[in-house]
């Protein structure tokens, strides 16, 4: 995985057609997300998606309540989005085999400082990313 692909999926959207973009957009900018961390302290690998992850234990408030008010809003304005229950997780690899238990590492401060809408694009080099929108948290966590 390049550095710069690196991120936390909250909700997966797969195949949108492009005549959704305003709506996308327009959810985004609704939300009031505030800054927050999601600790990372634990690696672990999926035999289903064959990807290795790096995942928290526990995600602070305002992430939960980011990652609700995208659902419902897609829902609201009949947007396809994986209905899958939220599992967090910083993607590592892709196509990985999986033969090993999760296991703890070195506990790794994962700064939310907003969120992006982005589009993945497949080409020689693999995938790369190109953001459709950004949206700022707002205030810290007290």
């Amino acid at each position: 995985m390049r550095a710069e692909n690196l991120h936390a999926t909250l909700a997966f959207l797969g195949d949108t057609p492009v005549a959704e973009l305003d709506k996308l957009l327009a959810l985004g900018a609704a939300q009031d997300a505030l800054r927050c961390n999601m600790r990372l302290t634990h690696a672990d690998c999926w035999q289903r998606s064959r990807v290795a992850v790096l995942c928290p234990d526990e995600v602070e408030e305002p992430l939960l309540r980011l990652v609700d008010g995208l659902q419902r809003g897609l829902d609201g304005d009949g947007l396809r989005f994986d209905r899958r229950a939220w599992r967090p997780h910083v993607t590592l690899l892709r196509d990985v085999r999986c033969g090993v238990e999760a296991s703890a590492v070195e506990p790794l401060d994962w700064r939310v400082e907003g969120f992006v809408l982005l589009a993945s694009r497949h080409d020689a080099a693999g995938v790369r990313y190109e953001v459709l929108g950004r949206w700022e948290a707002g205030g810290e966590v007290s």
